[in-house]
Formats: C-alpha cells, structure tokens, sequence
C-alpha cells in the first residue's frame, strides 16, 4: 500500500525575500498572493500566509475590480 508524506499543511508557502519583510505585508509572486505572519529579514528563509481571512486596507485612488 502507497505511503503519504506530509508536506505541510497548504496554509502557508516557504519564502525568502530578497529585501526585509515586515509583519502584515502582502507579497505577490506571480498568480500568488501571501501574507507575512511575522517579520522576515532579507535573504532568510520565512514563510507566507496564502489561505485565511485577511483585512487589507485599499489604497486610496485604486480600484478593486471582481
């Protein structure tokens, strides 16, 4: 019978930023968009956020289109 390996558990991705991440930014990468629960320093590994509920402010002058 096949063996499962766990993975992880499809809430988070491992992100290494290039530039220091602050807790509360959004990162967009491509068709992902994921949120940093702690701060992340520039070139060490973290991990975005990409399933939850999250409140973001608009910017304002932007439009939000479905």
């Amino acid at each position: 019978m096949p063996v499962a390996i766990v993975r992880g558990d499809g809430d988070s991705i491992d992100y290494i930023p290039s530039a220091d991440v602050a807790a509360g930014d959004v990162i967009v990468q491509g068709d992902l968009i994921g949120v940093a629960a702690i701060a992340i320093p520039a070139g060490k590994l973290g991990a975005l956020r990409v399933r939850g509920l999250f409140t973001v402010p608009k910017a304002s002058g932007t439009a939000i289109t479905a």
